[in-house]
């Protein structure tokens, strides 16, 4: 989508393509496709979450995020220093996990899916260039009766969420793609999720930070806002903000946005936040 926009405004400009190489088409050498049907085997798609939901965003600025970064980092626990997607993954999924306990307390289980993009993780790397959805959502785990009430914290749950997110080698991507293990271990993802009702599963995305769709212009200037088009279910995407900061949009049942919105150290860490959409008035465009 950027290389299309960004050479059609060139183009609208009077320029010529923006990338001369092109776009790469072709990865299927490593991402060789896969037979993966709908079966008893393979129950697809999973259940629908229930409920209304309401989707908001919440601005970080460049400090808060690094004070975010500073709160969550303890060198007695953690061999580095945590990135800016790490610890606002962690403090975005600690702040979820207590308002949806307040919600149901029977939810024991929290699993938080952050999406990685693959490109980088490669030796040598994929080019930028390279077309296609590469990228792979790793898995955090939380357990209340395993970890205790008192860690759902950024603090705590930063290291499990680096843990995860530092899985993604080189190594591991080429076994899961070019041996075929990244089909298996959705089918036996799927499976265990399937009728799980005490599992809760919360996903992150990171992948529409550090593309270019703010340089898009068509010849009457530049992006000055970009938004999201639809409404989320139990997930967040961080977008790019002003001054190196991130947008966080949310999407969350009524109940449990409500209780998001009672959360102190939640508010205490953001700059700015904005109701989207709601059930009684559906997001149109947010353009």
């Amino acid at each position: 989508m950027t290389g299309l926009f960004n050479t059609w405004a060139a183009i609208n400009r009077g320029e010529g393509p923006i990338n001369p190489d092109g776009l790469i088409v072709d990865a299927s050498a490593i991402f060789r496709p896969g037979n993966f049907v709908s079966s008893p085997q393979n129950p697809l798609p999973l259940k629908k979450p229930a409920g209304k939901y309401s989707t908001k965003r919440f601005d970080f600025g460049k400090r808060d995020i690094e004070r975010l970064r500073n709160y969550c980092y303890h060198p007695s626990e953690h061999r580095r220093f945590p990135s800016r997607v790490e610890a606002l993954s962690a403090f975005i999924w600690a702040a979820v996990i207590r308002a949806i306990l307040q919600a149901n307390p029977n939810r024991k289980t929290h699993l938080l899916g952050n999406m990685v993009n693959l490109r980088k993780k490669f030796n040598p790397p994929f080019p930028s260039q390279c077309l296609g959805n590469i990228y792979q959502a790793v898995a955090a785990r939380w357990e209340s009766e395993a970890d205790g009430g008192e860690s759902v914290t950024a603090g705590f749950l930063v290291g499990r969420v680096a843990e995860a997110m530092d899985k993604i080698t080189d190594d591991y991507v080429r076994e899961m793609y070019v041996e075929g293990g990244f089909l298996r271990v959705v089918s036996d993802l799927i499976k265990a999720l399937h009728n799980a009702d005490e599992i809760n599963v919360f996903s992150i995305s990171n992948i529409l930070c550090n593309i270019t769709f703010s340089q898009v212009d068509f010849g009457w200037g530049k992006l000055m806002w970009i938004g999201l088009g639809h409404t989320l279910e139990n997930s967040a995407v961080f977008m790019d903000a002003e001054d190196e900061g991130v947008e966080v949009w949310i999407g969350l049942t009524q109940e449990v946005m409500c209780n998001l919105d009672k959360d102190m150290e939640f508010h205490a860490y953001m700059s700015f936040s904005q109701i989207v959409s709601e059930p009684s008035c559906p997001l149109r465009s947010a353009l």
